[in-house]
């Protein structure tokens, strides 16, 4: 099974490169030892910052949900709304800098894959159930399809669960409330495709071709939501492509967007 797509839209074969820093499009502008050092102290400081942000942020997120949990005693109705607002706050943060984490770990080429039998219908449980509750925040209709007996693969479970999280997180992020968005899973030819469809903001056509660029945002994407990061999908993409896989899209600017990603399957099914 490979990526198919009748509108002509673009898919990203496993395999691709990820741009470094540099001149037009994210890429290398030529060997400048001075950009080379740059880039190095930039790392270096993303890293160092990252780690030591991450201690503090991880404990104001375990006890806002000791409070939460009513630990404390009882909370009115509008303090647990300013509590899980905070414990949102915190957690995106947290999922942000663990993004750009895992960019200089791909960069630096220093990721490591687990190899366990993996169940891809308790990871897609595990991540539906973590947006289901988002969608109902911001008021969009969220369905899936899933396939009878979905398979088991070898890999890293976390890692999977990163990229069926990134396809979600895209399409609640940048579909306006009110909207749908579908979830879908087919198996066939060894292979297993999570399709994601949403009736978003779409991504413009003159900027598509890099929207797996490092750091990259669509200009509509940038209105709709400035402080994300542009990460998730570079991140997802790598690891789709390091278990076998590829991952590709569609979309029309103001007419959504669909994504996917397509795994092989090692074992039998479960």
């Amino acid at each position: 099974l490979t990526p198919i797509d009748p509108a002509g839209g673009p898919t990203v074969p496993p395999g691709g490169d990820l741009p470094l820093l540099g001149g037009p499009g994210g890429a290398a502008a030529g060997p400048d030892p001075r950009m080379a050092e740059l880039q190095d102290l930039q790392a270096r400081f993303i890293t160092i910052a990252s780690h030591q942000l991450r201690t503090p942020l991880n404990s104001i997120r375990w006890n806002v949900e000791s409070i939460l949990d009513g630990e404390f005693g009882k909370l009115t109705a509008d303090q647990r709304d300013f509590m899980q607002s905070t414990l949102d706050a915190d957690v995106e943060v947290i999922r942000r800098i663990h993004g750009l984490l895992a960019v200089l770990d791909i960069e630096e080429g220093t990721i490591l894959l687990r190899n366990e039998i993996v169940s891809l219908e308790d990871v897609w449980n595990d991540v539906w159930n973590e947006y289901a509750a988002l969608c109902g925040q911001r008021k969009l209709r969220c369905t899936r399809r899933d396939a009878q007996n979905l398979p088991t693969l070898r890999g890293d479970r976390a890692k999977i669960h990163e990229v069926m999280a990134a396809l979600l997180d895209n399409a609640v992020s940048y579909t306006p409330s009110g909207g749908r968005i579908e979830a879908k899973w087919d198996v066939q030819d060894g292979h297993a495709r999570l399709t994601v469809t949403d009736t978003g903001i779409g991504i413009p056509a003159a900027e598509q071709d890099k929207i797996f660029t490092r750091f990259f945002r669509s200009t509509n994407a940038i209105l709709m939501r400035p402080n994300a990061s542009g990460v998730g999908l570079v991140v997802a993409k790598y690891y789709g492509e390091q278990h076998g896989g590829s991952i590709g899209f569609v979309s029309e600017e103001t007419n959504g967007s669909t994504f996917w990603i397509d795994l092989p399957y090692l074992t039998v099914r479960a």
